[in-house]
């Protein structure tokens, strides 16, 4: 007993001088008994700074950042995977807009064969290739009537455009579609004839038509008979009863107006430029009058404008200040521009013609 007794002293000494490294680490010991019964150390309490903290966060967000090397080849080859998809997905788009486009051009130059007219079905007679004639034709079933359509021009003109042709901005041939072009894509098969109607009996159900075209064969006038009859011939210019306007103005309504626009405006430049020609006979031959403030002639006024300002005044320097236009209109009202539109747009449009050569 006293031996067992007597170690029990040497063995704390051992002991503690074993686990003094570990109180120098900061090891705060609570309860030294159980420690050194069952020598194992006890919770620890660690004090750390700021910096030490911050530095050991650093470690391990940095460590956690880094993406391994397999990590990095799968989010290449998945970029590498959409860009791909990307490339055939336009590929084939492409592709397949060619074909759609060039099916298309192939239809248009070789359409379908039509059926021909049956005398069992009504005929449905046409007059006129303007706006409203046009429109049913494009949106009418042509396998129930037998359609035939009479018009002194056989295209269909789109009027909006047509002051721009006056001084070149367009040519002509733009803004015309020709009527057998559309007529011939209908499933039934539709007569044209480039004549004018001359009478209408309805008694007899009967139209009267004269080939009115320089060149005229054996026959140029006949009856075409019908059960129905749509009339879209539009009107004419009107003159307002003012004589000398249909003698000494020009209209525009037509290609061939357009055309002679074109040429008057020219000569009447070329004319001015003439050698030893008179300051007032100039101011004369350079001053455009435009008659009506409506659609028609206030988009001419504005192309005359713009002809003047982009191109005759850089081709012929000496008229500048000689070229004026005068844009006559009937109503009082200062907006009385365009009177169809916008108030917003008609008082716009009488802005800009004051801060312009334009009167």
């Amino acid at each position: 007993m006293a031996g067992v007794v007597a170690m029990k002293p040497l063995a704390s000494a051992s002991l503690a001088r074993q686990l003094q490294p570990a109180a120098r680490r900061t090891f705060a010991i609570s309860r030294p008994s159980c420690l050194i019964a069952k020598a194992r150390p006890a919770p620890r309490t660690v004090t750390l700074s700021t910096p030490v903290l911050r530095q050991s966060f650093r470690r391990a967000y940095s460590e956690r950042g880094t993406v391994s090397v397999e990590t990095q080849q799968k989010v290449k080859k998945r970029g590498f995977r959409v860009l791909r998809w990307t490339w055939r997905f336009t590929y084939v788009s492409a592709i397949a807009g060619l074909v759609y486009f060039s099916y298309n051009i192939y239809m248009s130059r070789h359409p379908n064969e039509q059926q021909d007219p049956d005398p069992k079905k009504k005929t449905l007679v046409v007059l006129g290739t303007g706006w409203g004639s046009v429109s049913l034709l494009k949106k009418l079933d042509t396998e129930n009537y037998n359609v035939v359509v009479v018009s002194p021009r056989n295209y269909f003109l789109f009027t909006p455009l047509l002051p721009s042709c006056t001084t070149g901005t367009i040519e002509h041939r733009s803004i015309m579609e020709p009527v057998r072009n559309f007529l011939r894509h209908k499933k039934a098969a539709v007569t044209f004839y480039e004549a004018e109607c001359t009478k209408i009996d309805y008694e007899k159900r009967c139209i009267y038509i004269n080939d009115d075209s320089e060149i005229k064969g054996a026959v140029h006038s006949t009856e075409v008979p019908f059960d129905m009859l749509v009339v879209g011939v539009g009107a004419e210019n009107a003159t307002f009863g003012i004589p000398g306007v249909r003698e000494h103005s020009l209209f525009l309504k037509e290609v061939a107006d357009a055309q002679a626009i074109r040429k008057r405006i020219m000569d009447c430049v070329e004319t001015a430029t003439f050698k030893d020609q008179e300051p007032e006979e100039v101011k004369r031959l350079l001053h455009m009058v435009v008659v009506g403030g409506g659609p028609t002639g206030v988009e001419f006024a504005g192309e005359l404008q713009d002809f003047f300002q982009q191109d005759l005044k850089k081709w012929i320097p000496d008229i500048t200040e000689n070229f004026h236009v005068t844009l006559v209109e009937a109503l009082p009202n200062v907006g009385s521009l365009i009177t169809k539109f916008d108030q917003a747009l008609a008082d716009n449009a009488h802005r800009s013609f004051p801060c312009s050569p334009s009167n």
